[in-house]
């Protein structure tokens, strides 16, 4: 786990409510490949527990305070309770954040934090050199570990107090990482949501999203498998992507034609509508790239397109060897 101690730096921009950040919040980047924060609030307190993912995996508990008037979250690791060699305790130092769908962020404080925010607040384009979270759910995840953890854990005395969650863990001890369970069954797929905001296309209306080199060596450097080609005579088609099965960080590049139209999305329940052009004088490639793997790896993503007065349900299964492709060629009826 490494450690992170950031300058304070506030920025302008529109205030946030005070806000309970009670929950589990997802995220990554500041030098982890994934991190997952459960935490109850209670005032202006904050206790739970953080399960981070580099070089090895770590479950520490966590204490905190949230600072109203900063809109700051500063907290510590209590105590280790499962974890690689590797890992040690660490501080942590967020800004609160809101963005245009009323979604909010945990987003590390940095000194160039002022320019992050902008970024946040506009389309969610959050670099992974900075840590973030987002919040995915209002209910705190209960923590299961091993229980052998539990015993070598230091006990109340010694000033750290076990979270009640921990207390009520009876998973069997286990000598590897915890393997998270299989993910269920997709959901019933839902309604195509209206109200979700809409992706022009970038052709049309949007400058050419600048991603950093190693996304674009990397996606070359993976085999893409195709999943499908889609026939269609309309003039564009509409991609809802959305995660229908466990939310579990998945964050995904998305190219069409070789150009970047959503760099590192967070995948979750709420989909996001991209309108893309379809040409009569080529065939057009739809890439799925995995900047990440998230809590269950592959990465995975379900996609509804609609073309014309048709309609596809795909689901992309993506990893850091592959990619997922669709491609789309126009043809009369």
């Amino acid at each position: 786990m490494k450690f992170i101690f950031a300058m304070l730096a506030i920025f302008s921009g529109s205030a946030i409510q005070a806000q309970n950040l009670t929950g589990t919040w997802i995220g990554q980047g500041g030098g982890t490949d994934y991190i997952k924060l459960v935490v109850r609030q209670s005032g202006d307190s904050l206790m739970g527990y953080t399960f981070d993912i580099v070089d090895g995996y770590c479950y520490a508990s966590f204490l905190g305070k949230f600072y109203k008037g900063q809109q700051r979250v500063l907290g510590r690791g209590g105590l280790l309770l499962e974890h690689s060699d590797n890992h040690v305790l660490t501080t942590y130092d967020w800004v609160l954040v809101k963005d245009k769908n009323n979604d909010y962020y945990l987003v590390e404080n940095r000194p160039d934090a002022g320019e992050m925010m902008n970024k946040v607040l506009e389309s969610i384009g959050i670099s992974t050199d900075k840590q973030w979270l987002k919040r995915v759910s209002k209910v705190p995840e209960l923590l299961k570990i091993s229980s052998d953890s539990l015993k070598k854990a230091p006990s109340v005395k010694q000033g750290v107090k076990v979270l009640p969650q921990v207390k009520q863990s009876k998973v069997p001890p286990k000598k590897n990482p915890p393997v998270p369970p299989a993910p269920p069954s997709p959901k019933p797929l839902p309604s195509i949501p209206r109200s979700v905001p809409e992706e022009k296309s970038p052709l049309e209306s949007k400058p050419v999203i600048k991603v950093p080199d190693y996304i674009l060596r990397e996606k070359q450097e993976r085999e893409s498998k195709l999943m499908r080609t889609i026939y269609t005579s309309a003039d564009s088609i509409k991609i809802y992507l959305y995660d229908n099965g466990e939310i579990d960080g998945d964050t995904v590049t998305v190219f069409y034609d070789e150009e970047v139209v959503l760099d590192r999305f967070m995948i979750s329940d709420k989909a996001r509508i991209l309108t893309l052009p379809v040409s009569r004088s080529k065939i057009h490639s739809l890439d799925l790239f995995a900047n990440n793997l998230g809590a269950i790896p592959p990465n995975t993503a379900l996609l509804v397109i609609v073309a014309g007065k048709a309609r596809y349900e795909l689901h992309a299964s993506y990893d850091f060897k592959t990619n997922a492709r669709i491609l789309i060629q126009y043809k009369e009826d």
